[in-house]
């Protein structure tokens, strides 16, 4: 089976318009990702946009590009209708969704979220989590999961879960789904759950598919979604480059 990377890459961001084309260390963040994708060695790597501004500017710099619709919900959506289009893709093929806002993530990490799926064939999606640190417990932009002993996740949420406990696990918004399920994500029903917590995933546990849940000890750089978020990054690329 083969691997592929989606970079969904949407301009009008609610909390940053904009920010997958903000420069960090001289290059557009979005140029980070791609490049930190291309390092993974997948079969392929496309970004998704409906924005002609972010797809000129990947061009420029060698990426290939596919125009998606405007009116996606999200990310999820948007690869869904690029596996759709392309005949490459190869239902037991595993896609990576890796966002347009991740340009620190460790190539290590993708390597790791794509073995969840080739060495569990009774799951449907695959993603990562880490220890929480005890000041982000109670953060409710901190999602935590719980999972059972083969290492599927059990349910997902923005609470402190278990509530009774010294031990939370992050969630890592990371996913590799099987083209051939990544095409059924769309139709799939909203569930209570998903609109209680705001959290997508818990769709798919609520029509009954499998989602792994690999854990990595590794710290994770931050993601981008504020200007500040933005400056952490740029911070953290100096430090780790001195």
């Amino acid at each position: 089976m083969a691997f592929h990377i989606i970079i969904p890459a949407r301009f009008q961001s609610t909390r940053f318009p904009g920010k997958v084309l903000k420069p960090l260390a001289g290059k557009p963040m979005l140029q980070w990702v791609w490049e930190r994708a291309c390092q993974a060695n997948p079969e392929s790597v496309v970004i998704a946009t409906d924005t002609e501004m972010v797809a000129e500017a990947a061009r420029a710099w060698g990426a290939e590009v596919v125009m998606t619709a405007v009116d996606h919900l999200s990310g999820t959506e948007r690869l869904s209708e690029v596996v759709r289009l392309f005949p490459r893709y190869q239902p037991d093929d595993i896609v990576l969704n890796l966002q347009g806002d991740e340009p620190l993530i460790p190539i290590e990490s993708i390597h790791q979220v794509v073995q969840g799926l080739e060495q569990n064939p009774d799951a449907a999606v695959s993603t990562l989590c880490v220890r929480l640190t005890p000041d982000r417990v109670p953060s409710f932009d901190a999602v935590k999961v719980v999972f059972n002993h083969q290492g599927f996740a059990m349910y997902f949420s923005r609470l402190a879960i278990p509530y009774r406990s010294d031990i939370h696990y992050l969630h890592i918004g990371l996913y590799a789904y099987r083209a051939h399920f990544l095409k059924q994500v769309p139709q799939l029903p909203v569930c209570p759950f998903e609109r209680a917590e705001s959290l997508e995933q818990l769709r798919i546990l609520y029509a009954g598919y499998s989602i792994h849940v690999g854990i990595t000890e590794r710290a994770m750089p931050p993601d981008v979604n504020t200007a500040e978020d933005l400056a952490r990054a740029e911070q953290w690329l100096v430090q780790a480059e001195g």
